[in-house]
């Protein structure tokens, strides 16, 4: 399935319309740089998919409805569904991003796991994003794992 193109369209009330991945597999990844210019602002978007980034260099600057992120090299945010939020190098970032369908690991909406765990998580308006500062490096490890997997899955 390899990396799409990063190219933020959005709608009048700011709703990514780019689809990410397919109906098979809803799922996509994305790689890019940023600085703290305003011509490299990612502006403010959101989506019915969660998203999780792995900062590869550098750091970000992350803002998620009324909450400022400061996620720097070898971290993960991890953004909630339906969560409008932008950012920005800080400086200098560059990113790896998965974005995804809750389907993706739940099958169905009407699963045991989806109404028992996925959907009361996305659902939960305590949970915006979080930033996951890994101090043994496995999560990143997990991270940089699943993303090479889809980048190189021509």
């Amino acid at each position: 399935m390899a990396l799409q193109k990063c190219a933020l369209n959005v709608n009048n009330k700011n709703k990514e319309l780019q689809p990410h991945g397919t109906l098979e597999f809803p799922c996509a990844g994305y790689a890019s740089t940023h600085t703290d210019s305003i011509r490299d602002f990612i502006s403010w978007h959101w989506h019915e998919e969660v998203e999780v980034i792995h900062i590869a260099k550098g750091n970000m600057k992350l803002q998620v409805l009324n909450e400022a992120f400061s996620v720097r090299e070898g971290e993960i945010a991890v953004i909630n569904a339906n969560m409008l939020h932008a950012a920005s190098g800080d400086p200098y970032c560059e990113l790896q991003s998965l974005v995804f369908s809750p389907l993706l690991l739940t099958g169905n909406m009407n699963s045991v796991f989806a109404s028992k765990y996925v959907i009361p998580l996305i659902s939960c308006s305590h949970f915006s994003c979080i930033v996951l500062k890994d101090k043994n490096q496995s999560v990143s490890d997990w991270f940089s794992t699943a993303f090479e997997a889809l980048k190189n899955d021509a």
